[in-house]
This record gives C-alpha cells, sequence and structure tokens, in this order.
C-alpha cells in the first residue's frame, strides 16, 4: 500500500509541477480532435494486441527473482477491427432523452433541431442480433442481462427530421467520445447497453446541417 500511494504522489506532484504545459497539450488535443468532424475515417471498435511480457517474480523456493512470460493482451497498442468514415455528426430522435441526459452528464454538447428539415447522412439497418458477455483485456465480464450486441449495414439516406429531435456534431473535444456512444454496433454503446431504443432513432450526419438549432443546457 505504501509503494501505490508513494508512487501516485510522485505522479500528481510531477503533473501539478507542469500543469501550464499539460493544459497547452489538452487545448491542442481538443482543437485536433474537433477539427477531423467530416473528414477522414475513424476506428469505430478496437482489439487488445495478443503478446507476451516478461514479469520478474520471486521463486518461492529461494527467494531469487524469476523472470516470468505470461501472455498479455495489451491494450496499449490496439488492432483496428472496424472503421468507418468520419461523419460531422449524429441525429438522436426527440424521444431518446436518457441518451441526450448521459451524453451532457459527460460533458457532450448536444443541439436541438427547432425546426423539421432534411439530413444528408447515412440509415443504420439491423441485420442480426443477439445477447451476449462484455469483453476487456481480463476476458468475459457477466452484466445483468448481458449486452446487446447488433451488427449493422449503413445506406446512404437523406433523412427527414422532425423540430425537436438532437443534433450532436463531432466538432467538439470530446467527439470520440460520442462516437463510443452512438456507433450501435459495439458492446459499449448506448444500444448495447439499452440506452438507446433502436437503431431507428439513430444515424449518421455526412453533412452539417442547415436548420435552425439551438444547445441544450
Amino acid at each position: 500500500m505504501h509503494t501505490l500511494v508513494t508512487a501516485i504522489t510522485s505522479v500528481v506532484k510531477r503533473a501539478a509541477a507542469r500543469a501550464d504545459d499539460l493544459q497547452k497539450l489538452r487545448r491542442f488535443v481538443d482543437v485536433d480532435t474537433a477539427a477531423k468532424a467530416c473528414q477522414g475515417e475513424t476506428i469505430v471498435e478496437a482489439a487488445a494486441t495478443p503478446s507476451e511480457y516478461t514479469l520478474l517474480m520471486l521463486d518461492p523456493l529461494t527467494g531469487i527473482d524469476k523472470p516470468v512470460n505470461v501472455a498479455w493482451d495489451s491494450a496499449l497498442e490496439l488492432l483496428p477491427v472496424k472503421r468507418r468514415p468520419r461523419p460531422c455528426g449524429y441525429w438522436l430522435g426527440a424521444d431518446q432523452v436518457d441518451a441526450v441526459r448521459r451524453l451532457r452528464a459527460l460533458g457532450v454538447q448536444v443541439q436541438r433541431l427547432d425546426q423539421a428539415g432534411t439530413l444528408r447522412g447515412e440509415a443504420y439497418t439491423e441485420t442480426a442480433r443477439e445477447l451476449g458477455a462484455r469483453d476487456d483485456v481480463r476476458g468475459s465480464i457477466v452484466d445483468a442481462g448481458g449486452v446487446l450486441r447488433v451488427s449493422v449495414a449503413l445506406l446512404p439516406a437523406l433523412i427527414d427530421v422532425e423540430a425537436g429531435g438532437y443534433y450532436v456534431g463531432l466538432d467538439q473535444p470530446l467527439a470520440n467520445l460520442v462516437i463510443a456512444a452512438l456507433e450501435p454496433d459495439t458492446q459499449n454503446s448506448y444500444l448495447a447497453n439499452r440506452v438507446v431504443s433502436s437503431v431507428n432513432v439513430l444515424a449518421r450526419v455526412m453533412q452539417r446541417p442547415e436548420a435552425r438549432m439551438s444547445t441544450v443546457p
């Protein structure tokens, strides 16, 4: 315990000593992330890299240092599993209040569509679903009820939307968090965890909306 306290204290002290540099780095990352909206690709799903790691252990009989090779699924270097063009943002139906509330609680900016209009985007079509366990570097985690795993197809579409729906743009610092929450076919998405009700109330927006919008407080 003392070792952990010493290590954490050292990290906190070094961070405090370089607070100005860390703030500059954060502002740079925020601007860079927001600038990527509507262009390039995004990694929707990634997997840990299977590898080996050498741990220095103690031999239980002699007490001598003993290197042990162990299998390790490393999250330090991820393997892309699923890529998609990076959208400008996402549309959510007017009834997806819980999803909006959770996004706002995380610090994500959400805008409400004040008028009906048409969005150029990509609609999701669900092609398969099953209940499954959540996986991480430790293996499978059994959640109450399991997570909903869906497969989807994307179809370019002009999406007619009514006033009262929501637009979550990716031109903001937490854009990658938005992608993790709203791309439906991953184990950590709002759909997989039953925050979003279905793929029919969610769409990728590939061109910034021209409709009048107001920021959700």
